[in-house]
């Protein structure tokens, strides 16, 4: 965050849209979504504005995941499971 500056500068395009993506989609928690909501609400501009917000979504979506996953009992075999289905 302290850096976004530099960030934002150096990174134009594609590279920034992407390392936008790399970035905050792996977060997976309510409050990393708000956070990097808060932070990106007075640093979005419209060529990075799509990005932002899909990569939040991602970030919310996937903390839904992880919280509905922690009252599986036997979330291993669950996944197992899941990967021969396919």
């Amino acid at each position: 965050q302290e850096n976004w500056d530099y960030i934002a500068e150096t990174f134009t395009g594609h590279l920034l849209t992407y390392f936008i993506t790399v970035t905050v989609s792996p977060l997976a928690t309510d409050e990393k979504g708000d956070e990097a909501e808060e932070f990106f609400k007075s640093r979005t501009k419209a060529s990075i504005a799509r990005t932002v917000k899909q990569s939040i979504e991602r970030v919310r979506i996937k903390a839904k995941w992880v919280m509905s996953t922690k009252g599986e009992a036997d979330l291993g075999n669950v996944l197992k499971e899941l990967a021969h289905k396919h």
